[in-house]
């Protein structure tokens, strides 16, 4: 399996193409001006099997806003964080002056440790709230992968001050990193990647499970 991020726009989210056989998830679809992420898609002649939408702030959704076939593919967000589509004070938009708001599309509703088939790939969601109400990570064991969002970082985190935020959640969502194994690719919302094992051992948020 191979990853492709995406992100030509440093205000929006790292996007992630994860391929296998001319097969393909795409993780986070944020920057989609001009039909840039259908383009990427289109262009590599790939088959997109499914979206997976790791929490419900706006730079992590808002390529589906003008996405020409939304309904091609299917659309899979944690469950607790639907709402934040059609609610501009959750989803963030509005401190960038923005009323974003998705009525167009109806994911489907993910909890934790559900197991997602589709396509040649099969995606475990592991629930990681505190930076919004229901976030979630996707772990896909194929690939090694974890596609972990704004609930880990390279060395940080995401913010726990955002209105739906639940820090007091914080402590118990990020000691479930410790159940990956090290060698597990860490693919987050912004910033480069990393792994698993480095994080346990240099990231300061995680020192408490050690």
């Amino acid at each position: 399996m191979e990853v492709i991020c995406l992100n030509p726009h440093p205000s929006f989210c790292n996007s992630y193409l994860l391929i296998k056989d001319g097969d393909c998830l795409l993780f986070d679809p944020g920057y989609n001006q001009n039909g840039y992420l259908e383009g990427s898609i289109a262009s590599r002649k790939l088959k997109l099997c499914g979206i997976f939408i790791t929490h419900g702030h706006f730079d992590h959704f808002a390529g589906l806003k003008d996405w020409k076939n939304v309904d091609s593919a299917p659309i899979f967000m944690p469950k607790g964080d639907i709402e934040y589509l059609s609610d501009t004070k959750l989803n963030a938009s509005y401190l960038f002056g923005q009323s974003m708001k998705l009525d167009n599309i109806h994911p489907y509703p993910i909890e934790d440790e559900d197991e997602i088939k589709v396509g040649p790939f099969l995606v475990k969601a592991i629930s990681t709230p505190y930076h919004t109400k229901d976030g979630c990570c996707y772990y896909v064991e194929e690939a090694h992968a974890l596609f972990s969002g704004d609930s880990l970082f390279d060395l940080s985190i995401g913010r726990d001050d955002l209105p739906g935020a639940v820090p007091s959640k914080m402590r118990e969502s990020l000691s479930k990193f410790t159940t990956l194994p090290r060698e597990t690719k860490l693919y987050p919302g912004h910033g480069p990647s990393s792994n698993i094992g480095a994080q346990l051992d240099h990231n300061p948020y995680l020192k408490f499970t050690n």
